[in-house]
């Protein structure tokens, strides 16, 4: 994460960004959807009996999403600006 947040903000100082910022963002969205697929691999099983391996799975997936999220934030309001 934190090489994205350094790519994104060595765009921000180098001016025209746009380009980069976009493939940025297409990158981190395909980040969230494998982590967004692994939550629904773990609670969408109806059979599913809550084993301590898929929570991990799915916590470390919902903590990831977090900050996957959150650069997804500034890249938009730095397209925006």
């Amino acid at each position: 994460m934190m090489e994205l947040r350094e790519e994104l903000e060595s765009l921000r100082s180098s001016g025209n960004s746009t380009d980069g910022i976009n493939g940025l963002r297409e990158q981190v969205q395909a980040m969230i959807d494998a982590e967004e697929c692994t939550i629904s691999e773990v609670f969408d099983d109806r059979d599913y009996v809550g084993d301590v391996a898929s929570l991990d799975r799915a916590y470390g997936a919902l903590v990831k999403l977090r900050y996957l999220y959150r650069f997804m934030e500034e890249a938009d309001a730095e397209s925006d600006a």
